[in-house]
């Protein structure tokens, strides 16, 4: 919800100029647009009760896909400290072989980082936005792809291609911190500013 947050105040100055406000939630993730669009009536003080029960429904639906237990593939890396293991070994441990064939083929000039240090990882491929805050054990993404990966915190092809472009170091760097602090990370859709 602090995704939406920025627009409320964008949403109350152009609600005093006009007469009516339509949004239009541009998201292709299974029902996020839904859930944004409660979120924003919620914030802006207009949620009705039928909508806020549809909210709730939701809601309810996405914490149930989280609280499904997620069943580790069985390796011999399972008992290996993670300082020990390579970047390949690191990275597999969140993509499958086939989405990491096509994170492969993705074109370097169809990637852009915008910002990397300690705190946040910004990039762009192609039209869709990638935020990796570290701080905060965040991780925000906005293809539809992404939205079948969350429920098991693993990769789609782009976070894949971020991986495979980012310095090898500061992937393995971040790699196991993810890793190791799995249960802690949020896989989220990136809801846009």
């Amino acid at each position: 919800m602090e995704e939406l947050e920025p627009w409320v105040p964008k949403i109350k100055e152009v609600t005093d100029k006009v007469k009516v406000v339509y949004g239009y939630f541009n998201n292709h993730f299974h029902g996020y647009a839904v859930e944004n669009c409660l979120q924003v009536l919620k914030m802006l003080g207009k949620l009705t009760p039928e909508q806020a029960k549809a909210l709730e429904k939701v809601q309810s639906y996405y914490t149930s896909l989280e609280s499904k237990p997620v069943v580790e593939r069985p390796s011999l890396e399972m008992f290996v400290d993670v300082s020990q293991l390579s970047f390949d070994s690191l990275l597999k441990r969140f993509i499958d072989e086939p989405r990491l064939k096509r994170a492969k083929r993705i074109k370097d000039a169809e990637i852009s980082i915008e910002r990397v240090s300690d705190k946040t990882i910004e990039a762009r491929i192609r039209e869709y936005h990638i935020v990796i805050d570290l701080e905060n054990q965040v991780i925000l993404h906005d293809c539809a792809d992404w939205s079948r990966c969350i429920p098991r915190k693993m990769f789609c092809k782009h976070l894949g291609k971020l991986f495979l472009s980012l310095p090898e170091e500061k992937s393995i760097e971040i790699l196991r911190k993810i890793f190791s602090e799995k249960k802690y990370w949020e896989f989220k859709p990136y809801a846009g500013f």
